[in-house]
């Protein structure tokens, strides 16, 4: 019972992941381009600069957890103190100030790299935890199956709670209540983790080196490519599912209200478009 307990306050991580995600790949395209008016070039040019950000960002984050020392361990301090701070980068993703379509442009690439730096560091260090919390292949089976179970519920939510949220109350609300689900989330995974002292003398290394050990495995090069199919496809997919949405079925926008945003409840108005 207690090793099943275990399982599950940890897979709220999973949980707590897969919100981050999936909300965040579904509406910020959405949200900046169509409702904002963000540029959709100038989105693009932002999008390929995060994306070699995101591409460097994780390995110099597993780096940074794999060399910490602290009477905590190497992960669960950056999980546990990554929770809140992640929580309100995601909440702040939906609040831009002002009209100035340049300012929104410099908004978004901000709270981007802030957000896309605390969601790696947050979520490397917690899957790199995996191995301590499940140690036997029977656990990691168990375990595996419990944080699949929890990303379900989480996927439901974010791709049916999230845009009733968002097109009932605000982008802003759907923020709040989904940046508190991560952070809640993150810190409900870290109950009773503790991780195993760092062996005397062990040695750790250098980015180059790890990259070129991964490498070499050509198995792991395999999926590595499977998973990068997969990824795009479902990133793909994701950010295109509101456009699709609204012009392709022509489904019409609820009236939008983010006093938050607009320093006033300033009406949105949407135009069932006609197919």
């Amino acid at each position: 019972m207690k090793r099943t307990l275990k399982h599950i306050s940890y897979s709220f991580g999973n949980f707590a992941n897969t919100i981050a995600y999936q909300v965040f790949s579904n509406r910020i395209q959405f949200y900046y381009v169509d409702i904002r008016g963000l540029n959709p070039g100038l989105a693009g040019v932002l999008w390929t600069i995060y994306g070699i950000w995101n591409m460097i960002n994780d390995p110099l984050m597993g780096q940074l957890s794999d060399r910490t020392r602290s009477r905590y361990g190497r992960r669960v301090p950056y999980v546990v103190l990554g929770a809140i701070p992640l929580g309100l980068s995601f909440f702040f993703l939906w609040t831009p100030p002002g009209q100035s379509p340049w300012t929104l442009a410099a908004y978004f690439f901000m709270i981007l790299f802030i957000f896309d730096t605390l969601y790696s560091l947050t979520i490397i260090a917690y899957n790199a935890l995996f191995p301590e919390v499940a140690p036997t292949v029977r656990d990691r089976v168990d375990l595996s199956t419990v944080r699949e179970i929890m990303a379900i519920i989480a996927l439901l939510l974010s791709y049916i709670l999230a845009p009733i949220i968002a097109e009932g109350v605000g982008y802003v609300a759907m923020g709040a209540v989904m940046g508190a689900l991560i952070a809640i989330g993150y810190l409900v995974s870290m109950i009773g983790v503790k991780e195993k002292p760092v062996e005397e003398g062990e040695v750790q290394s250098g980015l180059i080196a790890s990259l070129k050990i991964v490498l070499s495995s050509i198995p792991f090069r395999w999926f590595l490519g499977a998973n990068i199919s997969k990824e795009y496809i479902w990133l793909a997919l994701g950010a295109m599912l509101p456009f699709w949405r609204k012009y392709a079925l022509g489904i019409q926008e609820y009236e939008l209200h983010d006093p938050v945003q607009l320093g006033g409840i300033l009406p949105k108005s949407r135009r069932l478009l006609r197919l």
